[in-house]
């Protein structure tokens, strides 16, 4: 029952059949081809949107910075131009210009009404 050789054959066929099923023929390879493109199409499709918003929220976080940046700017430089226009400062710098300190009754101060 046994026969060394009819199991040598079966084993050849076995091989023969395994071989047979591991070759692709040129429509499997084109359609396995096509299914691997249409999966990256679809996950390049599915993901740019959420690339796409996360590089928009860094980019927002860039701006607001820059903006408190410049609101910052904004309330330092008013602040100095207020202290450079009060009339102490400005004696101050005329005293430290060179400029000759006046005697009182010769200023003549103007208010606004």
């Amino acid at each position: 029952m046994n026969d060394p050789r009819r199991q040598e054959r079966t084993f050849d066929a076995d091989r023969a059949f395994a071989r047979e099923k591991a070759r692709m023929d040129r429509e499997e390879i084109l359609l396995y081809s096509l299914s691997v493109a249409f999966f990256l199409v679809a996950l390049i499709i599915y993901t740019f949107p959420a690339v796409k918003t996360v590089h928009l929220v860094y980019k927002e976080r860039g701006v607001k910075n820059a903006e408190r940046a410049l609101l910052a700017e904004q309330t330092r430089l008013k602040l100095r131009y207020e202290t450079m226009t009060s009339p102490e400062e400005m004696e101050k710098r005329a005293l430290r210009d060179g400029f000759a300190a006046l005697p009182r009754d010769r200023m003549i101060y103007v208010d606004k009404r």
